[in-house]
């Protein structure tokens, strides 16, 4: 998928799931460890 779709994608979400492969692929390269990604998963789950 080229990066315009992916960004398309995120863009016109109305949900997001943790084990998206996207996702799994951006953890690297932002420095995060997947132990972040979840930590913030969790505290996003009660965000309004």
């Amino acid at each position: 998928m080229k990066r315009i779709e992916h960004k398309r994608r995120f863009r016109h979400a109305t949900s997001y799931h943790r084990d998206n492969p996207l996702l799994d692929s951006l953890v690297s390269p932002v420095g995060k460890t997947p132990a972040d990604i979840d930590t913030a998963w969790m505290q996003a789950k009660d965000l309004k």
